[in-house]
């Protein structure tokens, strides 16, 4: 058994509810190590002159714990490690256990609260070291040979193997040596059905074999894993508050521009009258006409504010810079058909607030399968945990600790993790962490120069303000003097975009540069490369008003007088005097 090391963030304040699911088997004696951590108000705790001891309190109610010395402490630091020993593996099922901190006159100081962990069935192989429980029949033989050997010297040599022998026999015995039936232990017709085994269980078909509480999980999880997330496992782009490159963050222009995307992410929180409504900030001040807190206003005051900032605000219609409201919010995701992605902002919700969350979401038909919820307050995803079982949860951290982990964990299945990308902690190893604990890792806010790191990393989702996300965007390259022509900002021209089935559309108007048949005009990014050469139709301008021209989609298989990924010159150019445009969509493969 490979040694497993357990990291624990035990208070001597706070009751231990995030320490996640911690398993072992009986047999796994001395791999098993607790590595703790000690808290007191969130803070570290020290111990210097102490000494610790582990208390199995599982049966401390029957007078019976089992205390054991830790040996491995780092009082200054706050921490310390305890290997688990055969005397801790007992019992079958849930343990409780706890920390004491004595004094050296053997006096306890303080101790953690409890926690648990739960031991699987093994070969138990150790001492039993109370009698509290059923003993394991290959303990009672130990212990029975033990004494045959203590009386020896009374039996003989041969009679004490023949007994030793004889008691081998008789529990190796399957055929029910002594005659007992089912009536007198009382099981009278009940059937003497084998436990099914996992894939048993999954399968649900068997009508012979009992379930464990463990096959009932499995039974649940495999049935019901379409149900509860609809869409595919991979990669998954959000858009930050919308496409905030093209509209202003958070408006409904901005959802409805995210069609790149698999998600649409927004902020909600609510008014003085209980409205959910849709804004980042606590206060209207950054992004409105306005100044105060959205708690502070109703929703009549918050709909009248005008948002004041953002990209081509001033394309934007008077209703398109009215702040949106939850309602707005999700029929622009219904609309483009993208998976609303929610964080409710850190506020002290009431029930009648979250029961009206809850029929907004129904209302539109949005539920626990194709919906998310993120949030920084833990307490607001508990309470969504309540309301929506199997929804997926997203829990925002500053960085990712064993402790946030384990929060995340104790939220159940499907949830996920979600840092800020730059964060030194969302790490190969982390990542390895949750993923092994059945969670999604997420990142924010992530620009395109640093995709392709979170990719190899093996993120889950990545959360950006781009353009580009499941649906890759990207601008071209623009080479041999060749310039984007903007027309004073009413054009956004030079730019390759993904539209799915394999079809990539590319699109350019640009001046200067060369009119040399098959030179390059801009480099694709590597992705938008097709494999073969392909011709397109543009546009050329001349002296005596437009003409038509050609432009080429150079692929992987290289020519001999063109530069392969490029758009390349066609033919007509040779009477350009300002401007060539095009655009086309062509086949990757």
């Amino acid at each position: 058994m490979t040694d497993v090391t357990h990291r624990l963030i035990l208070s001597v304040t706070e009751p231990n509810n995030n320490v996640g699911l911690l398993v072992v088997r009986q047999d796994d004696e001395a791999t098993q190590k607790f590595s703790v951590e000690l808290v007191e108000n969130g803070e570290m705790k020290t111990f210097e002159g102490l000494t610790v001891e582990f208390v199995n309190a599982t049966r401390i109610n029957q007078g019976m714990p089992i205390i054991s010395k830790v040996n491995d402490v780092y009082p200054d630091q706050g921490r310390f490690e305890y290997t688990l020993q055969s005397q801790d593996l007992q019992f079958i099922g849930q343990n409780s256990g706890y920390f004491n901190f004595k004094n050296a006159d053997g006096k306890k100081i303080f101790s953690t609260r409890n926690f648990h962990f739960r031991v699987e069935r093994g070969v138990y192989k150790g001492k039993i070291a109370d009698g509290g429980y059923l003993w394991e029949i290959t303990e009672l033989i130990r212990l029975t040979n033990e004494w045959i050997e203590s009386i020896k010297g009374i039996l003989g040599d041969d009679a004490a193997a023949s007994l030793s022998a004889a008691i081998v026999d008789h529990v190796g015995n399957k055929k029910n040596p002594h005659g007992v039936t089912k009536a007198q232990i009382d099981l009278g017709n009940v059937p003497n059905y084998a436990a099914a085994s996992e894939l048993e269980a999954i399968a649900g078909t068997a009508g012979n074999k009992l379930i464990t509480p463990q096959g009932m999980n499995s039974f649940y999880l495999a049935k019901t894993q379409k149900r509860r997330q609809r869409w595919d496992e991979g990669l998954n782009w959000i858009a930050h508050r919308g496409n905030n490159t093209t509209y202003p963050e958070n408006t409904i222009p901005a959802f409805l521009a995210s069609g790149r995307h698999f998600g649409v992410e927004t902020d909600i929180q609510v008014t003085s009258d209980g409205k959910w409504v849709v804004m980042h900030d606590e206060t209207v001040d950054r992004t409105t006409n306005g100044t105060g807190k959205i708690a502070s206003m109703t929703l009549a005051q918050f709909r009248a504010l005008r948002i004041d900032t953002g990209a081509n605000l001033a394309a934007c219609t008077d209703a398109e810079r009215t702040p949106p409201i939850l309602e707005e919010y999700l029929l622009a995701c219904k609309t483009i058909n993208r998976v609303p992605v929610i964080e409710i902002k850190s506020f002290n919700y009431t029930e009648a607030h979250y029961a009206t969350l809850k029929e907004i979401l129904t209302r539109f038909g949005y539920d626990e399968t194709n919906c998310v919820v993120i949030s920084f307050d833990f307490a607001v995803l508990t309470k969504m945990r309540a309301l929506y079982p199997n929804m997926e949860l997203q829990y925002l951290v500053d960085s990712i600790t064993t402790s946030t982990i384990n929060q995340a964990i104790s939220l159940g299945i499907p949830a996920a993790l979600s840092s800020n990308y730059n964060q030194t902690s969302v790490n190969d190893a982390n990542i390895k962490l949750i993923h092994a604990a059945g969670l999604k890792i997420g990142v924010w806010t992530v620009p395109d120069a640093s995709f392709d790191k979170m990719v190899k990393l093996g993120v889950d989702y990545i959360t950006t303000n781009s353009r580009s996300g499941n649906l890759r965007y990207s601008k071209l390259s623009l080479v041999n003097g060749f310039k984007a022509v903007t027309d004073a900002g009413k054009m956004d021209s030079n730019y390759v975009e993904e539209i799915g089935g394999g079809a990539v559309h590319v699109d350019f108007n640009v001046e200067g540069g060369v009119n040399t048949h098959d030179s390059s005009i801009a480099k694709l990014p590597a992705w938008a490369v097709p494999m073969y050469r392909q011709y397109a139709s543009g546009t050329i301008r001349t002296e005596n008003g437009v003409a038509m021209g050609s432009f080429d989609v150079n692929g992987r298989v290289k020519g001999t007088v063109f530069e392969a990924g490029v758009l390349g010159v066609g033919l007509n150019w040779e009477n350009r005097t300002t401007w060539a445009a095009g655009s086309t969509v062509y086949a990757l493969n």
